[in-house]
């Protein structure tokens, strides 16, 4: 195979290198599970960029290529040809496939660098380059300006030159080079897009740009944040620090990309981030610019306090059938301040009120379990404060209650919660990652807190959830015979996670290899009822089918010019 400048891995959560049987935490039945899509604009956009000078980037999404087939790791490894191996290590579920994966490349390709990106590769990266298996870890975006970069450096061996990025030299003396001041945050193109992952197609023969491609279409994002700095990601219920490198784009920059998007799919735009954070009117410009000039999608804003009825009708007049999103975590007023949302039930109501008066296509409140300050009776009672708020709003279809445990952001690091009311469930990372191999999803948790342990916190949402579900029947947001499968899938969560709970880690693996088709029949069966699959890619917009057809035509063999 020729050699490809820069390969691209991505690890899917749901598939594991080392072949354990890992039961997935319960999630609500509408609590929506697609990632974050705004890292794959980028690596197309690099893709655009090393097809002008010849070069070659290739990206390989592991969750289709695992899908449906044995599959054998090393050998599809060992037939890759590349100087640099980049592996996508966005979620802390990643690291141990990551750290798996880098082990296996080392073993086939000794000589090829090996380096982590992604929003938990950035926070963990103290604790990750000291893995033997590991290079370097960037600690910015893998886009088009870093892709390049990062390609020329370790083909040539002068990493040093690589802005942004941890890396160890060949004695095992570690380096760590300063951001770059230039600007990584271009207008969206998604006509260069096509013509970047069609070109992938042609020229790879891989389908893995076309994935990424469909992925940006039917979960389409912007973001308001600016790329210059490392990567932002919205605030979490927990922020353990704030970065004082927050940067955001100008709203006329963040208008064109919904335009831009709007033309290729109908889906639902999210736009990433509170408006209402950045200075100097940024919210009212950019409702300003969306009621004089319309787009045809759904929009779903972020907030992470309540919205006063004012801006909630200038939403409406902006965006008609907007969307909305709060994480208030807890119904209890003193847990929600501990994790610093800072308002009342009664304003949560009057946004709830006010958004479905205006007529909000939909307003998602979600709660989570494992907050400090909780206990199992005030997880019940969230769900009873549920049932109040779908007996106030009549049941309205348009409200969505979701109930979800607590995990780190992404952007943690490791340890950076302890000092925030959670207790750490492990003394090292080497002692967290081993856990990670456990069959329970309780076992390998992070942190836990004074008033629950893990195993406790698991039986109390999965009790919690079936309430939850079936009180949305009960008031007609589901069906019932829905709920009642939702309702079992939990059962059977609940009772895989005692039996599990009954080993006290004095199980053999044969013992452990038994649960294995439960695990996943309990995983199968959760995901598919979560998953919400988007439009085809070519039937969203007629103009997909024009721009696909004139990439397809200008990186075509026949059309392509040599580079000089």
């Amino acid at each position: 195979m020729r050699q490809t400048d820069l390969i691209v891995l991505r690890a899917p959560t749901v598939y594991d290198c080392l072949a354990h049987p890992l039961l997935h935490p319960p999630v609500s039945e509408n609590l929506s599970t697609k990632r974050d899509n705004s890292q794959t604009a980028d690596l197309l956009a690099a893709i655009v960029e090393l097809n002008k000078t010849g070069g070659r980037l290739g990206i390989i999404n592991m969750a289709h290529t695992v899908a449906g087939k044995r599959f054998d790791i090393e050998s599809f490894i060992d037939k890759l040809n590349t100087c640099v191996f980049a592996l996508e290590t966005d979620e802390r579920e990643r690291v141990p496939c990551s750290l798996e994966t880098a082990e296996i490349i080392k073993k086939h390709h000794p000589d090829s660098k090996t380096v982590l990106f992604g929003a938990t590769a950035r926070a963990l990266n103290k604790e990750l380059i000291n893995f033997p298996q590991v290079d370097a870890i960037l600690l910015t975006n893998l886009n088009d300006f870093s892709s390049g970069q990062l390609a020329e450096g370790a083909s040539t061996g002068k990493l040093g030159k690589v802005p942004g990025m941890v890396w160890k030299e060949k004695r095992g003396k570690l380096r760590r080079n300063d951001l770059s001041d230039e600007c990584d945050s271009k207008r969206l193109d998604i006509s260069a897009l096509y013509s970047g992952a069609f070109s992938h197609v042609l020229r790879l023969f891989s389908s893995g740009a076309i994935e990424a491609l469909q992925g940006i279409l039917s979960n389409p994002v912007v973001t308001i944040f600016s790329g210059n700095h490392p990567l932002q990601l919205p605030e979490s219920i927990i922020q353990p620090h704030d970065n004082p490198k927050n940067s955001f784009r100008s709203p006329e920059d963040v208008y064109r990309d919904i335009v831009e998007i709007s033309r290729y799919t109908s889906e639902p735009i999210r736009i990433s981030g509170d408006m209402l954070v950045p200075d100097g009117h940024f919210a009212e410009r950019l409702l300003s610019l969306l009621q004089h000039k319309p787009t045809i999608n759904s929009l779903i804003f972020e907030f992470r306090s309540v919205v006063q009825p004012f801006f909630i009708r200038e939403m409406a007049r902006s965006a008609p059938h907007f969307r909305i999103r709060l994480t208030p975590g807890s119904h209890d007023e003193a847990v929600r301040q501990r994790a610093g949302r800072h308002y009342t039930n009664a304003e949560l109501e009057l946004t709830v009120s006010e958004s479905l008066k205006a007529g909000t296509g939909g307003i998602e409140l979600s709660f989570i379990a494992g907050l400090p300050g909780q206990t199992p009776q005030s997880i019940y009672d969230t769900t009873a404060y549920c049932e109040t708020l779908l007996r106030l709003f009549d049941g309205d279809r348009r409200l969505s209650l979701s109930l979800s445990p607590f995990f780190p952001p992404a952007d943690a690091g490791f340890g950076d919660l302890a000092g925030f009311g959670f207790k750490q469930c492990f003394s090292s990372f080497e002692e967290y990652l081993k856990a990670q191999t456990l069959p329970g999803w309780a076992d390998r948790m992070e942190y836990c807190t004074p008033e629950m342990s893990t195993s406790e916190l698991a039986l109390t949402i999965y009790l919690s959830l079936s309430r939850l579900v079936r009180l949305k029947a009960k008031y007609g947001q589901i069906m019932a015979a829905e709920a009642e499968r939702s309702a079992t899938i939990y059962d059977r969560g609940m009772e895989m996670t005692r039996r599990i709970a009954n080993f006290e880690n004095n199980a053999s693996d044969d013992e452990i290899a038994l649960l294995e088709p439960e695990i996943t029949s309990i995983n199968r069966l959760s995901l598919n009822r979560t998953s919400r699959p988007g439009f085809p890619l070519l039937l969203s917009r007629p103009q997909n089918v024009l721009v696909a057809a004139r990439a397809l035509i200008e990186n075509s063999p026949w059309h392509r010019k040599p580079v000089e």
